[in-house]
């Protein structure tokens, strides 16, 4: 440090603090030592003037600087002596605006409760200054902390607060930045619809606005969002846009955040080359990547290159962000890159450096658990605390509505003493009312909370399972590649037994996750094409349609619906993959959609030749596991058609089927009328058989 505050010294002419400071916050990203040495020629200046105010600005560039470098411990410190500091100088301004940087980098610590304490302390100082656009950031802060923690509800409330506030004060620009987080509230509950509707308004309103930074922001956010929802060709457009405003911007940071976004959206389409270009466009602005995500752009490339089984350069690329994270104590990258690794090594058989980077990634994934427990305990805490105030609050308001209530009725009794036996029963009924009322409103909190809690639990539960088996699979791969050739056949086969059942395992948790999600799910009126979906449907059963040499005939009109894409996906799948499954043996699988229509409702029918259903377990066949003939050696988990009914029952609809053994199965899916967007007629019918 002594070296480079001598170097800063000799080469900086004009040494005042701003001007030293300035320097500090351009080099923070670049050089982070030599930013700190900036700061340190600055404090022994102000040190020497006296300068509190002077202190105070140091220590607050000093805790942007640990901020953005991920050094959250020294921030916080940085941040505390510019509230000692306001404190001493008894300066209102200096402290509101530090209570949002302490509130901020508390919340980056899982401090969550402090972060809330601090965010309250700015709103109400700035209410008494009259200082709206404070209070304004305030609410914003506050619906950034509950979104962060996943109380999602809370989040929006706190963001429309802030946007009245915004919308009074004829701000559109603080308008455009909440409409953006109110967007991204709403993507993280995967409410389509509401998303994409924010973020296009805010995007219109940036046109409007005609601040090209604003813009820019909000077509990246629309990108982001976009893509979330498996809409990659919308979201390259958005993208591409924003990243040609960053370009005339130059704005380093930006552009190397659109580069990354690009190249991710070409990754999920398969387009490994244009996805190649766009990340090797990153180290062009190699010094405006933190070093975080100049480790994840290795990370990244890294998988490119393994799904296109390069194996020799994906190993590369993981190796460099290995030593990237390792530098930075970035753990949770660098116990993915050591699981990366370990896929690398074991496709080319060597078996020791696969066992050892198996091994710090088992070791990693313990500690990183440990620390998600703790956050996870950390958020329930403040969310129990925060419920617990409320509550308390409502016992009090009760409390007092009480006491007046009781001294209005005795001072009625005293002035009428007529009406006393009319009103003493009058209260008395209203009591009992509202007393039944707050019951029934309890019951029904409890009854929503159980079911909530149920849900989460199955939802965690399988999850949470997924990691141990896949390290129990991971271990019995390794164990039969090292040792197989030493086992008997016995032991070889009882080897076979347990992979086998690591596999059907883990199918059934992966069913039981989807089977969560679509239960917390709710109907959505989205236009969704039904073509569309089908192709998708396809796309994921290649492999299986190739394989069998599958015949798929499809409706001959292009078809709108209004429901999730999602739950037409999971139906379609779900139900072309039976019949794909659930086939004689040499027999060519053959499989119909059809559509009819009427005044009331709208059917889609799924055909297929397969083994058939016996109609005796019409009932049962959608209960949770329940599978017809486990001895069959057909694979399933008996979770598929449970999903199918739940997610025909969100839109008010039915399923039934007719079946003749060993002829095959129409699926019928009856849906409201009112579901059927648009129907027009395609040039020709559509059939796929792939051989």
């Amino acid at each position: 440090m002594d070296s480079l505050k001598t170097i800063v010294l000799q080469q900086t002419q004009d040494k005042s603090t701003e001007r030293l400071l300035r320097k500090a916050g351009k080099t923070s990203l670049k050089d982070f030592n030599l930013a700190l040495a900036y700061i340190s020629v600055a404090e022994d200046l102000a040190m020497r003037s006296g300068s509190q105010r002077d202190l105070y600005q140091i220590n607050r560039e000093k805790g942007f600087i640990y901020e953005e470098n991920n050094h959250l411990l020294n921030a916080l410190n940085s941040y505390q002596a510019c509230l000692n500091t306001a404190i001493q100088m008894d300066d209102n301004v200096l402290k509101l605006t530090v209570y949002t940087d302490l509130a901020i980098v508390n919340e980056k610590l899982s401090k969550y409760a402090i972060a809330k304490d601090y965010h309250l302390k700015a709103i109400e100082m700035a209410k008494k200054e009259n200082d709206i656009e404070t209070v304004e950031n305030g609410y914003h802060g506050l619906g950034s902390l509950y979104e962060t923690v996943g109380d999602y509800d809370q989040a929006i409330d706190y963001y429309l607060k802030s946007l009245d506030i915004a919308e009074s004060r004829k701000s559109t620009e603080g308008v455009i930045i909440t409409l953006q987080s109110i967007a991204n509230t709403y993507q993280h509950i995967n409410h389509e619809e509401k998303s994409l509707k924010t973020i296009e308004s805010a995007y219109q309103l940036s046109v409007t606005l005609k601040d090209e930074k604003l813009i820019a922001g909000t077509l990246y956010d629309f990108g982001r969002i976009l893509t979330s929802f498996g809409h990659y060709e919308q979201a390259l457009v958005r993208q591409k846009e924003s990243l040609e405003m960053f370009r005339k911007s130059e704005d380093g940071v930006a552009i190397s955040r659109g580069l990354i976004s690009i190249g991710e959206i070409y990754t999920h389409q398969g387009l490994f080359k244009q996805a190649e270009a766009y990340f090797m466009e990153c180290f062009d602005y190699e010094k405006y990547l933190v070093s975080i995500e100049h480790a994840r752009l290795y990370n990244r490339l890294g998988n490119l290159y393994l799904r296109q089984n390069k194996l020799d350069t994906a190993e590369m690329a993981f190796v460099t962000s290995l030593k990237l994270s390792q530098k930075g104590d970035f753990r949770e990258l660098t116990q993915q890159n050591n699981y990366d690794l370990y896929k690398i090594y074991a496709g080319k058989y060597n078996n020791a450096l696969a066992l050892q980077h198996l091994e710090t990634y088992l070791k990693l994934n313990d500690y990183i658990r440990n620390e998600q427990r703790t956050d996870r305990i950390t958020e329930l805490q403040f969310k129990f605390d925060v419920e617990k105030n409320e509550k308390e609050y409502q016992a009090l308001t009760l409390r007092q509505n009480r006491i007046m209530f009781v001294s209005a009725s005795i001072f009625f009794v005293i002035l009428i003493l007529v009406l006393t036996y009319m009103v003493r029963l009058k209260s008395k009924s209203n009591l009992t009312l509202r007393k039944k009322t707050k019951e029934i409103e309890a019951q029904n909190i409890r009854l929503a909370e159980n079911n909530e809690v149920l849900s989460q639990f199955v939802y965690v539960a399988a999850h949470d399972l997924k990691e141990p088996l896949r390290n129990v699979g991971s271990f019995v791969s390794l164990i039969q590649r090292k040792y197989g050739k030493q086992f008997n056949e016995e032991a070889n086969q009882y080897m076979g037994y347990v992979t086998s059942g690591v596999i059907r395992m883990n199918n059934l948790l992966g069913d039981l996750l989807e089977y969560s999600k679509i239960t917390s799910s709710k109907a959505e009126n989205a236009r969704t094409t039904l073509g569309d979906v089908l192709d998708e449907v396809q796309s994921n059963l290649q492999e299986k349609i190739i394989s069998n040499q599958a015949v798929i005939t499809l409706p001959s009109e292009k078809i709108d619906l209004g429901m999730s894409r999602v739950h037409l996906l999971q139906l379609m799948q779900n139900l072309i993959g039976n019949g794909l499954k659930f086939i004689p043996p040499g027999r060519q699988p053959n499989i119909e959609i059809n559509t009819t229509s009427s005044e009331e409702n709208f059917v889609i029918s799924i055909s297929d030749n397969g083994i058939g259903i016996n109609k005796d377990y019409a009932p049962k066949v959608y209960n949770l596991f329940h599978q017809l003939d486990k001895k069959a050696g057909y694979e399933g988990t008996g979770i598929g058609l449970t999903i199918c009914k739940n997610i025909v029952d969100k839109y008010n609809g039915k399923i039934w089927f007719d079946s003749v053994l060993e002829e095959g199965t129409t699926f019928h899916l009856s849906f409201p009328a009112d579901i059927l967007i648009g129907k027009s007629q395609v040039i020709k019918p559509l059939a796929l058989e792939l051989n």
